[in-house]
């Protein structure tokens, strides 16, 4: 049981994942200081490429770089807060689909990023609550002990379905991956408005090499459950 929920909470929410991953793993002492240095390699990570790629000093780079992942981090724990109960739930999908299409709207204000979508208020905040919906079907498929996956397994103590791991770990990677740019990206473009035409593909490229990187500390721990069991 304990693999999807390493697939669900740890990769799917990235740097998302770590902020869940800190609500998932407290109070465990140990996994929490894990998750922290995870958060603080990834800002490392991301802090070097925002300053080759952007052409910043050490300072802007990594300032840049904390401020961008302790805003996605609180959004990961925001997430899996929401996904303990239906009431939690309800009251943070409406906000949190609020907060989404705010970063979104400064994103595409900053740098010309899907202007046109963003424009389109009613779409875009369809689409937030929409991400919010489909990440806690998703996130549910994987975890039938959680509070949503015994609602939609029905209480039943069904083992979990190791064939849905991987589309389904893939599919809330991806939907991770985009709270992740919209977040980080506003951010970046905020904080470096002279470089905002540059700003899109820079934060694709750090985000993908944080992911990388999560993916692989990741697999270690479900390697190192295969073999255990």
């Amino acid at each position: 049981m304990f693999l999807p929920l390493l697939f669900t909470c740890k990769v799917a929410y990235a740097n998302v994942p770590i902020g869940a991953a800190f609500v998932m793993s407290f109070p465990v002492l140990s996994m929490f200081v894990t998750w922290g240095l995870a958060l603080l390699a990834v800002i490392l990570i991301e802090g070097f490429i925002l300053k080759k790629k952007l052409d910043l000093n050490y300072v802007e780079a990594f300032n840049a770089s904390f401020q961008a992942n302790v805003f996605s981090t609180l959004i990961g724990i925001g997430i899996a807060v929401a996904y303990t109960s239906s009431v939690a739930f309800l009251v943070c999908w409406i906000p949190g689909a609020i907060v989404l299409q705010r970063y979104f709207k400064m994103l595409a204000e900053k740098t010309g990023c899907c202007v046109n979508f963003e424009k389109r208020k009613v779409v875009s905040f369809m689409a937030s609550l929409g991400i919010g919906l489909m990440g806690l079907f998703l996130g549910s498929l994987l975890s039938p002990w959680s509070h949503f996956g015994s609602a939609l397994y029905k209480g039943k103590a069904i083992p979990p379905n190791y064939f849905l791991i991987i589309p389904v770990s893939l599919a809330l990677l991806i939907l991770g991956f985009m709270i992740t740019l919209i977040v980080e990206g506003a951010i970046v473009a905020r904080l470096f408005p002279q470089k905002q035409k540059k700003v899109v593909p820079v934060v694709v490229v750090m985000n993908l090499f944080s992911y990388i990187f999560l993916l692989l500390v990741t697999g270690l721990k479900v390697l190192r459950i295969l073999f255990r069991g």
